[in-house]
């Protein structure tokens, strides 16, 4: 019989990490609880991809935020390095998403790039922001849908999505992300593809839904529709559930109905867009519409004190400003 040579506490040791890396586990464990229950406040970034491109003025090839971390690193870390502080200051947790929402095969291959190049740079470059910095925060990814996130375009069944998604999941995964976020999801059937793709390789996830003026997402479903479908067909696997991609008067009333249904309980946050056009008058824009940050920062409180909104953060057309009004209205 084979007897190992290492003593007890040798193998112990190997088995159970101690140390720094012991204490991050237990961390990060800890802040996923959090997420998952809504018990400690976290912010995200802004909106990545319009702060590239109209404010450091770099040109993002179909929307592929990516090519900045692969060209302009520098850019993009002090960007995104300012919510990390923000967070730090207002000692509150943060989701530092890896700018990989376009980080797919075909996208990637298009721009002559290798996926798992890619996808390691983006992740490790959320990494070094926080090395040095005591917050509280999540290492995670963006994942966006196979085609615009603001029309359903040659919808896949959740077997296609889950076949599509699942070697930039595995990857995400294999990098040491503490948790991933599909976002600007426009129908059902793709979400839970990508959740059934993080599940099966234990990878933690968020699932975010965007929504029309009407309160539906781009397919006419109900969020109470998408929220159900998700859970149905994925024994509930995903972390939690935000609304991303809309302006707050677009589902203000939306939450507002829904609030005492059991389903909301899945719903986390918002991260809203600054403007209140629709998405069809946002793709004829050519100048950005950053709206009025100071309510938007009202408006995401409001959500927070009445709903219980934990998860709070921007999307397109917002930056700091924005992100910042949210935490001067809950933390004056």
């Amino acid at each position: 019989r084979f007897q190992s040579q290492e003593s007890p506490s040798a193998w112990s040791r190997k088995k159970y990490p101690r140390g720094p890396k012991a204490r991050r586990m237990s961390a990060t464990s800890g802040l996923l609880s959090a997420l998952r229950e809504g018990s400690k406040l976290f912010i995200t970034y802004g909106g990545t991809e319009t702060q590239l491109i109209y404010e450091a003025g770099v040109e993002l090839p179909d929307f592929c935020a990516f090519d900045a971390v692969m060209k302009e690193p520098e850019t993009l870390a002090s960007i995104h390095g300012s919510f990390v502080a923000l967070a730090a200051r207002k000692k509150c947790g943060i989701i530092c998403d890896a700018a990989t929402w376009r980080a797919q095969r075909p996208y990637v291959e298009k721009l002559g790039y290798d996926l798992r190049e890619v996808l390691t740079k983006c992740v490790e470059e959320q990494r070094s922001l926080v090395r040095e910095v005591e917050v509280d925060a999540l290492i995670s990814a963006e994942i966006g849908p196979r085609g615009d996130g603001y029309v359903v375009e040659d919808a896949m069944t959740p077997e296609e999505a889950e076949t599509y998604h699942e070697t930039q999941v595995a990857i995400l995964k294999a990098c040491g992300v503490d948790c991933a976020s599909a976002l600007t999801m426009t129908y059902a059937s793709e979400a839970i593809g990508i959740a059934r793709a993080a599940n099966k390789v234990g990878l933690p996830l968020i699932v975010g839904c965007t929504l029309e003026t009407d309160g539906r997402l781009p397919d006419g479903s109900t969020l109470a529709d998408f929220v159900a479908a998700v859970d149905a067909a994925t024994d509930a696997s995903p972390l939690c559930f935000l609304v991303n991609c809309c302006h707050p008067t677009h589902c203000a009333d939306v939450f507002a109905r829904a609030a005492r249904e059991p389903w909301f309980n899945r719903l986390r946050g918002i991260r809203a867009n600054a403007s209140d056009k629709s998405h069809e008058e946002l793709d004829k824009m050519t100048e950005l519409d950053a709206g009025d940050p100071g309510a938007f920062g009202k408006s995401l409180a409001d959500f927070h004190n009445t709903f219980g909104f934990t998860l709070l953060g921007g999307c397109c057309g917002s930056n700091l400003e924005h992100i910042t009004a949210i935490l001067d209205h809950i933390q004056p």
